[in-house]
């Protein structure tokens, strides 16, 4: 029966694991290793983002351009009925 130590996590190495989590979810058990080349001085890692279809990003953006049209609609009337309020008391239109 033999023991086995596992390997102590370096601050950076839990910072991206916790990036990893954050991108990828729990899901996935064991995350893909980075590859990593060591140096005297410093370590860094390189991984590659999983590729994204162009379906979501045009499904997207439409919903984006349905929102900002809608946004833009509803600034434009509360912009008219401002200017509308603020000529018609002016003018004395109304009175309070």
């Amino acid at each position: 029966m033999g023991y086995s130590q596992s390997k102590k996590q370096t601050e950076a190495e839990k910072k991206l694991q916790a990036i990893r989590m954050q991108l990828y979810g729990k899901e996935e058990k064991e995350p893909s290793k980075p590859a990593a080349q060591t140096n005297t001085n410093s370590k860094t890692f390189q991984f590659t983002a999983p590729s994204s279809t162009n379906t979501n990003q045009s499904a997207d953006s439409s919903y984006l351009k349905r929102d900002l049209f809608k946004t833009l609609v509803l600034a434009t009337f509360a912009i008219a009925a401002q200017l509308l309020l603020y000529f018609s008391l002016n003018r004395g239109l109304l009175k309070f």
